[in-house]
């Protein structure tokens, strides 16, 4: 009887022992579903605001890869990075790497894996083509409607930037900074020192018969009046704005590509450029062209133009002179034609800027780094990442005022430039829109700023200026085939040298040059850059 009882109660403890071991458990099964609903719903609790600010509900981090200037200070210290963490709750955390090494950097860690979730610089059409469609880019077409009405607006307005960045099944992997700036219009810009065209009783030259007549008085005429033959008609080197400058009388505006009715040329095979190479040599042989054409470094180029003795050049006078009187002697001289070409042209810029935002499949948030990037192509935006903080509106010292519609004071504190202002504040190399306003604040104040938008003006040359062949997209394959053809840009350089110099004769040569580009499968590199034109070109 005393058995039963015991067994009943030993019975009775593991029965009790199971429920408190099951309810244990369930406790712990409990707590462990709420820590992860908890962590599930933290994180869903992150929103993405669709228009007004902040951008996100909570405070997010997006790492940037970053292309460091030397005059750049402490990313994390920078008002730009405070100021926008402020206004949309996104903390930018810049990996600054020396631009200089920047290309390696990106792409080893683009190899590795070991990439950020963005990039806002440095990233080229051919990453855009390796990497979108391996899903690493992160297409944005999708984001663009519904979160970037700025974005939206201007590549409806900007048709060539929306052929050049979408791809041919409607992939945009990214926002690059857009611009519409009068003076940035013309990418040509030649000088002229035009008090010597007049000293010497000429009128400005309007073709290439008149420009050679003018440059050979310069040869030997005097024009600085100081009883010396010591000017230099034409200073350059080779493959600059001069170049082109000359191949656009003949009708072209670019050295190596062009597109002419649709069709995509191969400039260095034109009839027109054994034109350009003679006239060039003309100038070589004459000494009217600088006889260290080919070998001076940038450095000797300006040191040249400092003088003040250069006639004719690429080099801008007002930056390089130092003597006011004589910077403003020059001007941008306008389009000229030729027998071959009626038609006054030169190179125009596109409405886009380098710098654009890609967005890796790391990011958590894309939507909201699209928003982030619509809001730097506001004005308040714009203003932000190009011209730092206003005066006053912040705790340091420097910034910039406006104090009218025509002027602008501005601040720079304790920097010797507002340029190294500027750059201590923001990134700077950001995508943003580059527009008069913006333009205003970091130009107007600067006297050598202003005469270069009244050269621009002054020139005419906005209105001649076409685009040439576009910065069209090559899938992989076409990228790796176009690599062989660099050796055909190599023999076209040696050939201009031997040519210019008279080191062969360009009437003997030119059947030979000809034949040679033709064996090297120039056909075969023209159907490559006709078919990107075309899948360009449809774009919608």
């Amino acid at each position: 009887m005393q058995n039963d009882r015991s067994k009943e109660r030993q019975q009775r403890k593991q029965e009790e022992l199971k429920v408190k071991r099951y309810y244990r458990l369930l406790i712990c099964a409990m707590l462990a579903l709420s820590i992860l609903f908890s962590f599930t719903w933290s994180s869903a609790e992150v929103t993405v605001n669709k228009t007004g600010f902040p951008i996100t509900s909570e405070k997010i981090t997006l790492t940037v890869l970053f292309p460091r200037l030397p005059v750049h200070g402490d990313f994390d210290q920078m008002w730009f990075v405070k100021a926008i963490e402020e206004k949309t709750n996104i903390h930018l955390e810049f990996i600054g790497v020396d631009s200089e090494g920047f290309d390696e950097k990106k792409n080893l860690v683009l190899a590795s894996g070991d990439y950020p979730d963005l990039f806002f610089n440095g990233i080229t059409r051919s990453d855009e083509a390796i990497y979108g469609p391996q899903g690493i880019f992160v297409n944005l077409a999708p984001y663009i409607e519904e979160y970037a009405p700025n974005a939206k607006a201007m590549f409806e307005k900007y048709s060539e930037v929306r052929k050049t960045f979408t791809f041919p099944d409607g992939s945009l992997y990214a926002m690059p900074g857009f611009i519409d700036v009068y003076r940035y219009v013309t990418a040509n810009n030649v000088y002229i020192n035009e008090q010597w065209v007049t000293n010497l009783g000429y009128e400005m030259p309007k073709n290439l018969d008149e420009l050679y007549e003018v440059l050979k008085a310069m040869k030997s005429g005097d024009p600085n009046g100081n009883g010396e033959n010591d000017e230099i008609p034409v200073s350059t080197r080779y493959g600059t704005e001069f170049d082109t400058f000359i191949l656009s009388a003949l009708g072209y505006v670019n050295t190596r590509d062009d597109v002419i009715d649709g069709k995509y040329v191969y400039v260095p095979a034109q009839e027109e450029y054994k034109e350009y190479l003679t006239f060039m040599n003309k100038l070589y042989n004459e000494k009217i062209l600088d006889p260290e054409y080919f070998t001076q470094t940038a450095e000797q180029l300006s040191a040249k133009t400092a003088s003040g003795l250069v006639g004719m050049g690429a080099t801008q006078p007002h930056m390089t002179i130092a003597d006011e009187n004589i910077w403003r002697q020059y001007t941008i001289i306008p389009a000229i034609t030729s027998d071959a070409n009626q038609t006054p042209m030169g190179p125009r810029n596109s409405n886009y800027e380098s710098p654009a935002m890609i967005v890796t499949d790391k990011c958590k948030y894309p939507e909201a780094a699209v928003r982030l990037c619509d809001f730097f192509y506001s004005q308040e935006g714009s203003r932000m990442v190009r011209g730092g903080p206003e005066y006053g509106t912040w705790d340091g010292d420097g910034g910039w005022e406006i104090l009218s519609d025509t002027e602008i004071k501005l601040h720079t504190g304790d920097y010797t430039s507002f340029w190294n202002f500027r750059a201590t504040q923001t990134p700077l190399n950001l995508p943003y829109f580059c527009g008069e306003d913006v333009m205003f604040i970091t130009v107007a104040g600067d006297a050598k700023n202003t005469w270069f938008s009244e050269q621009i003006e002054k020139s005419n040359n906005v209105a001649c200026a076409r685009f040439g062949y576009p910065a069209a997209s090559y899938s992989e394959d076409e990228i790796a085939e176009l690599s062989a053809f660099i050796d055909m840009d190599n023999y076209v350089a040696q050939m201009d040298a031997q040519f210019i110099t008279g080191e062969i004769s360009i009437e003997d040569g030119w059947d030979n040059y000809i034949s040679t580009l033709k064996n090297m499968n120039l056909d075969r590199m023209v159907e490559i850059k006709q078919a990107a034109y075309d899948r360009w070109n449809s774009v919608d």
